[in-house]
């Protein structure tokens, strides 16, 4: 999984509109599994992140284990908790998460506000941003879930996020902090792509989840 997983990064030209993927992104893509770059924003220690990805997964399959936001401490690297805190709507879900953090930060205690859409027919979006944080000032990001062009039953997922650390050891770590996106994603990933081989009931459990919340039903009954 890892030579799957193996990074390249593309300081220009990288296409932020999924709809619009490049050939030369398809290739690499195709070839090395996702494609990351980072964005200077102004006067911010860290930069946004953008990746893209192939899953070997529809976007159905692909976003129902990304959003599966009780069950992401299962698969995610360092995370030690992933509990719901607030419904608000059925396309919108709070969650509370702890993370394991490097030395000498303490653990990271957050929760954010987790937003589903679905922008066009078969297509799916997530987006996020901070109620409160211990170790960040604010948090917001988005992932995208599209067929992938010309393979069917693949998902080219484009995920961005946006960290502004409060830390004063923040510049230190921003090297870690991107290796640390990257196993995530790499991590969930793997995850989807076992659960869809292995026709897993969990699966279908959050497929369900995805369709119901989307047709106005509450997914997460507290």
């Amino acid at each position: 999984m890892r030579t799957l997983f193996t990074t390249i990064f593309i300081l220009f030209h990288l296409s932020t509109n999924a709809e619009n993927l490049g050939t030369d992104e398809q290739r690499v893509i195709k070839s090395k599994g996702f494609v990351t770059v980072t964005k200077k924003i102004e006067g911010a220690v860290w930069p946004e992140i953008i990746i893209k990805s192939i899953i070997k997964t529809t976007p159905l399959t692909a976003v129902a284990i990304f959003a599966a936001y009780d069950y992401q401490k299962n698969y995610v690297p360092g995370l030690l908790k992933s509990d719901i805190h607030k419904v608000t709507s059925p396309t919108q879900v709070q969650v509370s998460y702890e993370l394991k953090m490097p030395w000498p930060l303490s653990n990271g205690v957050y929760i954010n506000d987790h937003k589903l859409t679905s922008p066009h027919n078969g297509s799916y979006k997530i987006s996020w941003k901070s109620i409160s944080n211990s170790s960040a000032k604010d948090v917001i990001g988005s992932a995208t879930f599209l067929p992938f062009p010309g393979q069917k039953g693949h998902t080219l997922m484009t995920y961005r996020n946006h960290v502004v650390p409060d830390s004063v050891f923040a510049g230190i770590l921003r090297k870690l902090m991107v290796k640390d996106v990257e196993k995530s994603i790499a991590a969930t990933i793997e995850a989807t792509e076992t659960l869809a081989k292995q026709k897993s009931t969990l699966l279908l459990k959050y497929e369900s989840k995805i369709i119901d919340a989307l047709k106005g039903k509450d997914p997460y009954k507290l």
